[in-house]
């Protein structure tokens, strides 16, 4: 993890409403980045992510913003929650019970929430892509109780951890002697003085 600290600089997240990363995160799933963007934008521009615009909008027209028969069900279920006041509880445990009774979402999507909306430090999101590429090609882990184990080391930081890993598929998931050459000073002898 240092070695990609000091590839990548200063962890820097911003904290977004609850239906707003749920959102996102429902969106982004199953997707390339810039096939995900694209919906996205899709959805902000037809309904500027506000809650009751998506639950006015018919199925059929949620359809041709590029979403699926899942997506809509799982977009539209959310923005009901928000809309009656359930998305904003800061109670992980409620808030996952609530969002996953919506078919299509799990408990994944409520880490995410805890990380990008509650501000959680320590969420160790084990299904992530990212966490198990990183597990694989970092440090030789795999499987869910290896990670589970890997994630110790992080505590209680583990969700700046995670930044860490998905900043690094951002970047390719470049080797680590990669990056230990790009983080390495031009003149060895000047890291000396």
């Amino acid at each position: 993890l240092n070695i990609l600290i000091n590839h990548i600089g200063s962890c820097e997240w911003r904290c977004h409403s609850q239906f707003f990363t749920s959102e996102r995160t429902v969106d982004g799933q199953s997707k390339s980045t810039k096939a995900a963007q694209t919906e996205y934008t899709r959805i902000l521009e037809a309904t500027r992510l506000e809650p009751t615009t998506i639950l006015a909008l018919d199925e059929p027209d949620l359809l041709a913003l590029g979403l699926s028969k899942q997506k809509v069900t799982a977009i539209t279920g959310l923005a009901q929650l928000e809309v009656n006041g359930q998305l904003t509880t800061s109670d992980l445990a409620v808030l996952t019970e609530r969002i996953t009774a919506i078919r299509g979402i799990g408990v994944w999507t409520a880490e995410m929430i805890a990380i990008f909306s509650l501000g959680a430090d320590d969420i160790w999101p084990i299904s992530d892509l990212a966490l198990i590429f990183a597990g694989r090609d970092l440090y030789d882990v795999t499987g869910k109780p290896a990670l589970r184990n890997l994630g110790e080391q992080f505590r209680p930081y583990r969700s700046i951890a995670m930044w860490y890993f998905w900043r690094w598929v951002e970047l390719g998931q470049p080797e680590l002697k990669t990056l230990l050459k790009a983080s390495a000073p031009a003149n060895p002898s000047t890291a000396i003085e």
